[in-house]
């Protein structure tokens, strides 16, 4: 549901994917939201109820978590999984200002759009420690059957590592490391294509074993 309902509000619907140039000028932000402002109106309300389904998602990995013996992690990992949710709706309702009235101003609406693609790709530190808290409780899982296979704790570091480029994005407005660039936005983009499926059928995994434990 989150996945289909984000990618549909936001890339197919509203238009924000791909990204707009950070070169780009007021006078072409403002035909930009002029262009259909009801259209993007509607694709955006639709991915700000998609982000909200990142919290009981990170409630579940949350859950799971726990049963490794480590809920200090378990909780971070959901109040950066709150945040992280947050900080997505956040510039999604800056852009929902600009195209409210899209007959500002461009310079006004220059800034609203700047200032909303900074936050969403700039989107780092609570999402890098989210990751980071899930492999770091698998890793330390010593139990006899771990939640999680020990492979999965590797695997979350190296997502989380390759997060973080996108925080660069305050320093560039071309090339690789901008809010549309390949290392700054791509990247992330993969990393979460790969890894949110990756996790979802372990974490279904992982349910279902606790499911059968309480029943044996």
């Amino acid at each position: 549901a989150f996945v289909i309902s984000f990618c549909v509000g936001i890339w197919f619907v509203a238009g924000f994917v791909p990204p707009h140039m950070p070169t780009a000028s007021a006078p072409d932000i403002a035909a930009f939201y002029q262009s259909d402002p009801s259209r993007i109106r509607i694709g955006l309300l639709i991915t700000s109820f998609a982000a909200t389904l990142w919290i009981p998602w990170a409630a579940a990995l949350s859950a799971q978590m726990k049963r490794m013996g480590n809920p200090v992690l378990a909780d971070t990992q959901l109040g950066c999984g709150i945040a992280t949710s947050v900080f997505v709706i956040l510039p999604i309702f800056v852009w929902m200002a600009a195209a409210y009235r899209p007959e500002r101003n461009p310079e006004l609406l220059l800034f609203f759009n700047d200032f909303a693609f900074i936050m969403f790709v700039g989107l780092v530190p609570p999402a890098y420690f989210q990751i980071t808290c899930v492999g770091i409780a698998t890793l330390f899982d010593k139990s006899p059957k771990p939640v999680f296979p020990r492979w999965v704790g590797f695997f979350n570091i190296w997502a989380a590592l390759l997060t973080l480029p996108g925080g660069l994005v305050i320093f560039f407005k071309d090339g690789p490391f901008a809010w549309n660039g390949l290392i700054a936005f791509w990247l992330p983009m993969v990393v979460y294509g790969i890894w949110y499926p990756t996790m979802f059928l372990v974490l279904r995994k992982a349910i279902g074993e606790e499911a059968a434990l309480r029943l044996a």
